[in-house]
């Protein structure tokens, strides 16, 4: 009897049947016990189904839309008189026609419509399938294709494998030579009188005994003849391993290693660039298969998602609704970019942007801004650059140093019109009021006005001289301190 508490392995098969043998394979989904091989559970997988009478129905829906369009169009072109105004007869010629082409393009309007109801019950009852579209659940990552047109494609592993194994196979039989050739091994003849078992030396300038003589010794050893690592055998090591690093498009430049000091950048990038195609091209695979898996995953949520769905984020629980995936799944693409494969490349572009928006007019320089960041990939940029929700920067940019010490010239250049103008403003009253003064000076003189009335005018003579000359006295400091005080240099803090 079987263990209802051991686990199961259970097997999912996404497959193509032909279950009701209408010669046509639909997709299904297939749950099988892989111990006692049971099917399950057997689910279909359509997403969309095409049938000859749905094909046919949306053409006849099409025609109907565009008769439509004909009718409006027509209704729009026809005259409406004002209230009490006599139609001339053209143009109530001109609206029973209308009125007529409207009613026939009615007519065949119902016409359609009733084709269309009658393919509907039709395709209710005996549906005629063209194609069943399968709702897929699994996104293929493509990394290089398969030479041969197969399905499962290629990686680094199954081009580079059997080159690491020739190289490890070299490298261990260059090392085993070596040790081979850096040992003394070999062979001890008969007439060399040594005493049996392994004789060692375990001090560097240790001596043995032994009862033969040196010359009989060294006739009685002979070395085992071993060849030296094969310098043939190093050059096809070098060989494979630059052949590996060309497989896997890995130079120099791309390992990081100094390319001299000589190199133009122009040179060192398009090296960077060239040995990046490959790995552009799986990037971009890579790109496409996530945008696939993120068009499947949206087109699951519109079917498998809760009404409303709560999860949590950092700034507290947050919503999303079902409703929220029921639009086109094309419009979804990720973030990133395909043609960027590096944080360098992203850099770059960065970069070229912002010198072009500082020397050509008509950039969005926030926008630019904000993207250089990215690229550079500051942390929390928002802090240090923040925005408001029209993407404007929050803190106002300084003013130009050049703009303010136009403007600060502007309004001196204004102070010493304004100075100038009272000066001259002062000097003609001045001179108006002295002539005034000799006029009464000489009427008083002909006896032509009592000298009480004379007296009194002289008064009031000098009270106005004395009022314009303090109005003056008084602009004429207020200037030359405005103007001490910006010419004055800042000194430090007490």
């Amino acid at each position: 009897m079987d263990d209802p508490t051991k686990s199961r392995q259970i097997l999912e098969q996404h497959a193509f049947l032909d279950l009701d043998e209408d010669g046509y394979p639909e997709p299904y989904i297939i749950v099988v016990d892989k111990a006692s091989r049971k099917v399950l559970r057997i689910v279909a997988r359509y997403l969309d189904v095409t049938t000859e009478q749905g094909v046919k129905r949306k053409k006849l829906e099409d025609q109907i839309k565009l008769i439509e369009i004909q009718v409006q169009a027509i209704m729009q072109q026809i005259p409406q008189p004002q209230q009490g105004q006599q139609v001339p007869p053209e143009a109530l010629q001109a609206i029973q026609q209308a009125e007529a082409k409207i009613q026939e393009l009615r007519g065949t309007q119902q016409k359609l419509l009733e084709q269309a109801k009658k393919l509907e019950a039709d395709n209710k009852k005996n549906p005629n399938v063209l194609r069943i579209e399968p709702r897929e659940y699994y996104t293929k990552y493509s990394f290089i294709p398969s030479p041969d047109g197969g399905f499962y494609d290629l990686g680094l592993g199954a081009l580079l494998g059997p080159l690491n194994d020739s190289v490890n196979t070299m490298i261990n039989q260059l090392i085993d030579s070596g040790t081979l050739n850096n040992g003394s091994h070999g062979f001890i003849g008969r007439g060399a009188r040594i005493q049996g078992g392994k004789l060692r030396f375990t001090d560097p300038f240790e001596w043995k005994r032994v009862n033969v003589s040196g010359q009989n010794l060294r006739d009685s050893l002979v070395p085992l003849p071993v060849n030296p690592p094969s310098p043939v055998l190093f050059n096809l090591l070098s060989l494979l391993i630059n052949y590996a690093e060309r497989v896997s498009s890995v130079n120099d430049a791309m390992a990081g290693s100094n390319p001299g000091q000589n190199t133009p950048a122009y040179n060192y990038h398009a090296m960077l660039e060239q040995g990046m195609q490959v790995f552009n091209g799986i990037f971009k695979r890579c790109y496409r298969g996530f945008r696939k898996e993120l068009t499947k995953l949206y087109r699951l949520n519109a079917i498998h998602l809760n009404p409303i769905e709560y999860f949590e984020t950092m700034d507290g629980q947050a919503q999303v609704l079902q409703s929220d995936y029921k639009g086109d799944p094309k419009d979804i693409v990720p973030a990133s970019d395909p043609n960027a494969f590096s944080n360098m490349e992203s850099q770059m572009k960065a970069n070229f942007l912002a010198e072009r928006a500082a020397i050509t007019p008509g950039y969005n320089t926030p926008a630019v801004e904000r993207r250089l960041l990215e690229a550079m990939d500051i942390p929390d940029f928002q802090e240090v650059y923040p925005t408001d929700e029209k993407g404007q920067p929050v803190i106002p940019p300084p003013q130009n140093p050049e703009l303010e010490l136009q403007m600060i010239e502007e309004e001196r250049k204004t102070k010493e019109s304004q100075l100038r103008a009272a000066t001259n403003q002062f000097t003609a009253e001045s001179k108006a009021m002295v002539d005034q003064s000799v006029i009464l000076l000489n009427q008083v003189k002909a006896e032509l006005m009592p000298a009480e009335v004379a007296i009194k005018k002289f008064q009031a003579l000098t009270d106005r001289s004395k009022a314009i000359t303090d109005e003056y006295l008084r602009e004429t400091e207020l200037l030359l301190e405005d103007k001490r005080d910006k010419a004055a240099p800042e000194g430090p803090a007490d």
